[in-house]
């Protein structure tokens, strides 16, 4: 399941020219929610399709990549609260959760720092 649609999307990015060019209507957008949620829980990665969604919304390159980000954030802390609630994760694992974000931190300066820098050679 997780291979089609990975595979789905990817084709959808390849043959469509104008992704990010126009909004999706709202049942489509309930889909998409629906189905990142299922794949979410299912496999945790509900982000393709979100992200698909996000570009659909944006004006601009940091737009997007502020809305992205704030989704995957708020996402991460709720399913790691859950995780706590539950427990799946103890109040120690904590501190290698945190350590993980400071490393997503940089991951994502360093996407920022690169996307800016491919889209002046461009």
């Amino acid at each position: 399941m997780l291979g089609a649609l990975l595979i789905a999307i990817a084709i959808y990015f390849t043959l469509r020219q104008d992704v990010g060019s126009h909004r999706f209507a709202t049942w489509v957008t309930v889909v998409f929610m629906v189905v990142s949620g299922f794949f979410n829980g299912l496999f945790g990665i509900g982000g393709p399709l979100m992200a698909l969604y996000f570009l659909t919304l944006a004006d601009t390159k940091e737009g997007y990549l502020a809305s992205i980000q704030t989704f995957f954030m708020l996402d991460t802390l709720y399913v790691t609260s859950l995780r706590v609630a539950t427990g799946v994760l103890h109040l120690g694992d904590l501190r290698l959760v945190l350590l993980g974000l400071v490393y997503v931190f940089i991951g994502l300066s360093g996407a920022y720092y690169l996307i800016s820098s491919l889209l002046q050679l461009v």
